[in-house]
């Protein structure tokens, strides 16, 4: 309570006049953001572009079906290096604002990283022994082949929950590109090597997402070994730490559900072979959320600074370009996407383009969502319904996936998407409620509009020249 009035009267009108920013000092502030963002953009171009090259590259180099056991994995690893954070990226993040002086702020990074680390390791060990005891194939997968892919993103998890948060919150942009780019670039060209030369199938994709993320730990371990071995460790800092993270597990792994589960349930009805058609959409349309989730980093720092400094008009400013960009991003993907698979990729993957374009309005809804969760988790430190929220978003997706695919065919599966993701930005814009800060504008209100009816037209264009 104390610290809420304390935020109010931060970003009080009077507070505002009683310290005016120097000019020059407020230019700074205003370009750091944009140049933060370039950066990230730039390396997630990198890190992103990398696997996607790959996958078209093995679009035309092995059959759909191995392309499709290629997406099952892919989403097998999503869900660990999802569930293996445990919720706590956030929390990282926040940690670098949160604490007055440097001693209370290493005390609870000896706590953080101890659980972020070892945590990881122990999920996947039980994952291991619990498959390795059960079942010999999943998902047409070889049970061996899906192990490996556990252990690489548990320890991908392990590596960069916390270096990764931390070096954003600390705005080490040229750091966070090398930590990020490295195991990027490793896994890309393991895969390349296994997959698409050796012809290693299923097995070679899961050995590169193991590869990976041991590479990913051992680059990552420098910025963790202090804390690793640092020995004033503090209980509530951990009881805080879990009160503000776990109910962000279920927010989490209802990401994964809303993001990826769809082609484990395609290929359970359909094959791998299905899967990887839809897989192949679901990539391109991925251009919209990795530009516009990196432009959500660049700007992220933003909200840490109103708890220091007060600036809630260069948030709104910030907020309202960065809206209009995503929809953007999101229009131009939805329609040159939708074109250039239509006319130029491998004829089995052609189809996919009906579906691009939904699924590019579905990725501009997902990425207008993180306005209002930057204000939850980093302002707020607001996320005890977030659980429940996207649950209920998750739920609706799996439903609509559960009953209409075997009826209606796999398209199904990015209108689900789209209905989940909408329900997901209205409630937690709901649950968020007001705030000066991210409020809408009536700039950003009108290229919305616009921006969304050439996105809508689109999905209309694409159905009927089917």
């Amino acid at each position: 309570m104390e610290h809420a009035r304390c935020l109010r009267r931060a970003i009080s009108p009077s507070s505002l006049r009683a310290h005016p920013q120097p000019r020059a000092q407020s230019q700074m502030s205003r370009s750091r953001p944009a140049r933060n963002s370039a950066i990230y953009i730039g390396a997630a171009a990198l890190q992103r572009g990398a696997p996607f090259l790959l996958l078209l590259v093995l679009a035309a180099l092995v059959p759909v079906d191995d392309f499709g056991k290629f997406a099952v994995l892919a989403s097998i690893h999503g869900l660990l290096t999802s569930a293996a954070t445990f919720g706590m990226e956030s929390v990282a993040f926040r940690g670098i604002f949160a604490h007055e002086s440097k001693a209370l702020e290493d005390r609870f990074y000896n706590t953080l990283v101890k659980f972020t680390f070892v945590g990881p390791i122990a999920l996947a060990a039980l994952i291991a022994a619990v498959l390795a005891l059960t079942t010999d194939t999943l998902l047409t997968l070889a049970v061996g082949s899906i192990i490996t892919t556990v252990l690489g993103g548990c320890l991908y998890a392990a590596g960069s929950t916390v270096p990764l948060a931390r070096l954003r919150a600390q705005e080490r942009v040229a750091t966070y590109v090398i930590v990020v780019l490295v195991p990027a670039f490793v896994v890309a060209g393991t895969k390349f090597v296994l997959c698409g030369i050796l012809s290693y199938g299923a097995f070679g994709w899961a050995l590169g997402d193991l590869i990976g993320g041991a590479t990913a730990l051992a680059i990552a371990f420098p910025f963790q070994y202090s804390f690793l071995f640092g020995r004033r460790v503090s209980r509530s800092d951990l009881r805080g730490a879990l009160r503000i993270g776990l109910p962000l597990l279920p927010h989490v792994l209802s990401g994964w559900t809303l993001s990826l589960s769809d082609r484990l349930v395609i290929a359970g009805f359909f094959g791998a072979t299905a899967a990887g058609r839809f897989a192949f959409a679901a990539q391109v349309a991925m251009i919209v959320t990795v530009l516009a989730g990196e432009i959500n980093r660049g700007v992220l720092p933003l909200y840490g600074r109103v708890l220091q400094d007060s600036k809630v008009e260069l948030l709104r400013r910030t907020v309202e370009v960065q809206r209009i960009a995503t929809l953007l991003i999101a229009a131009l993907v939805a329609v040159g996407g939708w074109a250039a698979v239509a006319f130029l990729a491998p004829y089995d993957y052609r189809a996919s383009a009906t579906w691009i374009p939904v699924l590019a309005l579905a990725s501009g809804l997902f990425c207008l969502y993180f306005v209002p969760m930057n204000y939850l988790t980093v302002i707020a430190g607001r996320t005890t319904r977030m659980a429940l929220i996207t649950s209920s978003a998750a739920a609706v997706n799996i439903l609509i996936n559960v009953t209409l695919l075997p009826v209606l065919g796999i398209g199904v599966a990015a209108y689900s998407t789209l209905t989940a993701y909408l329900l997901l930005l209205v409630l937690t814009t709901s649950y968020a409620g007001k705030y000066d800060g991210t409020a809408w504008t009536g700039r950003s209100k009108a290229c919305a509009g616009v921006l969304l009816t050439i996105m809508v037209t689109t999905i209309g264009l694409a159905a009927i020249t089917v």
